[in-house]
């Protein structure tokens, strides 16, 4: 992983006057590299169009890595988010962007129309805005999330609700989705279970990014080994997973209105 820098950063700024060197010892308020916006230029390029799929996206703009490609790029895009006060919010900061489509469901192994799901009370949402992008098939990851957000008594503040859940594969078929440039996933510790249902190759997916430390020790292995086996260049960058590859003949993507039927 160390090595992705290198191979990729270098490889991007090859043609400017920039360059990477390693830092013996850290620099005062030396700025980080984004590794994620790096790649999506890099992407932007070779790429017309690509199409952007989220799942957990939240409320759109808080902590979101890719509003902004799809926003200043008018790039077409599929968000899914679970949460039905988030999704509210989603709705408005999204209202107007007709690139843009929508889906108030949850990202599971099966499909099914009601699935416990925990999320905090409506309370706590109002009163700490930290705790509303908070949820989880998992009532001991959203109380560990909690709790690491400085709530008190974090166990009693929980509630279930009824979602229902589509597969990947339900969701990319009813959809009519072949292709699939981007993939952000970050779904409080669930994340590998969801990235494990795609097949990269086959969408031919260049850019991937998902939470990364919330994962327990045995499942960050298997996301590195499947995508290091499928070709992709792998960083870390604030949390997050990154990583990229990019396809031969990616130029001709589709055009927005013909990815998805809105």
């Amino acid at each position: 992983m160390r090595s992705f820098l290198s191979l990729i950063t270098n490889s991007l700024l090859r043609h400017t006057n920039l360059e990477i060197r390693k830092i013996r010892q850290p620099l005062p308020h030396y700025p980080m590299i984004d590794v994620l916006q790096l790649c999506a230029g890099d992407l932007l390029k070779r790429v017309r169009h690509p199409f952007v799929l989220q799942i957990g996206a939240n409320d759109g703009s808080t902590n979101d890595p890719v509003r902004g490609l799809i926003v200043e790029h008018g790039l077409p895009a599929l968000l899914i988010e679970p949460h039905p006060l988030a999704f509210q919010k989603l709705q408005q900061t999204y209202q107007g962007h007709s690139n843009v489509k929508l889906l108030n469901l949850a990202i599971g192994e099966s499909d099914c129309d009601d699935v416990p799901f925990y999320v905090p009370d409506n309370e706590l949402v109002h009163s700490n805005p930290r705790t509303h992008r908070l949820c989880s098939f998992s009532r001991e990851q959203l109380l560990r999330a909690l709790t690491g957000v400085g709530v008190s008594h974090a166990d009693s503040r929980i509630r279930a609700i009824g979602i229902p859940t589509k597969s990947v594969n339900t969701l990319l078929r009813e959809n009519n989705l072949e292709r699939v440039d981007i993939i952000q996933i970050d779904v409080e510790g669930y994340d590998w279970k969801v990235l494990a249902q795609f097949d990269a190759k086959a969408l031919r997916t260049s850019l991937i990014n998902i939470e990364f430390f919330a994962l327990p020790y045995h499942e960050q292995r298997q996301c590195i080994l499947r995508l290091a086996s499928n070709g992709y260049k792998i960083s870390h960058f604030h949390g997050d997973l990154v990583a990229y590859q990019t396809w031969p003949g990616a130029l001709d993507s589709v055009a927005p209105s013909e990815t998805i039927s809105y």
